[in-house]
């Protein structure tokens, strides 16, 4: 969160960071393989889903993914 908040962010660091955390790395892999995006071929690093992606939707599943794991 500390490097999203930055005035110019580092996808790359942010995909690195994501890399880490499994529970994101699998939903964000996830829905960029999903059949909404009608990808040639399957998506497997993080770095490129996060490029794909792009930085608003990468930080609403870190967003998700952090506030279910306070309330759970």
């Amino acid at each position: 969160m500390e490097q999203i908040r930055e005035v110019s962010p580092d996808l790359p660091k942010i995909a690195q960071l994501i890399g880490k955390d499994a529970g994101i790395s699998a939903n964000i892999l996830r829905t960029v393989n999903s059949p909404a995006f009608n990808l040639p071929n399957k998506i497997g690093s993080i770095n490129q889903a996060v490029m794909l992606l792009g930085l608003d939707p990468v930080v609403g599943y870190c967003r998700r993914h952090f506030c279910r794991a306070v309330y759970q």
